[in-house]
């Protein structure tokens, strides 16, 4: 049932993301002034990116549950390098050149 409701979810929240990306992520880092945990992927750039380095950057604010729970499935693809999904919001509010996430799947 747990699964069925998440993929409904990840199906529902596709339709109002500004994007979907499927990739690897190859770097995870914490701010140390703020509660943002940021990533990048292996794709190309995104609605918020300014990197010359043409990577997605992706941010969430750890400091709300929802924010922990996709922080650590993103910790978890990085380290057993497993492929995530990432839904973005498509606004980059919370860090300027990193686009804000709706939710994550790890397959």
């Amino acid at each position: 049932m747990k699964k069925i409701f998440i993929t409904a979810f990840m199906l529902l929240s596709m339709s109002a993301n500004a994007s979907n990306i499927q990739g690897t992520v190859i770097s995870v880092w914490a701010h140390n002034m703020s509660n943002h945990f940021l990533w990048e992927m292996d794709k190309p750039l995104g609605s918020c990116s300014t990197f010359a380095t043409n990577r997605d950057r992706y941010v969430v604010d750890i400091s709300t549950n929802k924010g922990r729970m996709i922080a650590s499935t993103i910790l978890a693809a990085y380290a057993s390098k497993q492929r995530v999904n990432v839904g973005g919001t498509g606004t980059c509010a919370e860090w300027t050149d990193s686009e804000s996430v709706n939710w994550v799947g790890m397959y």
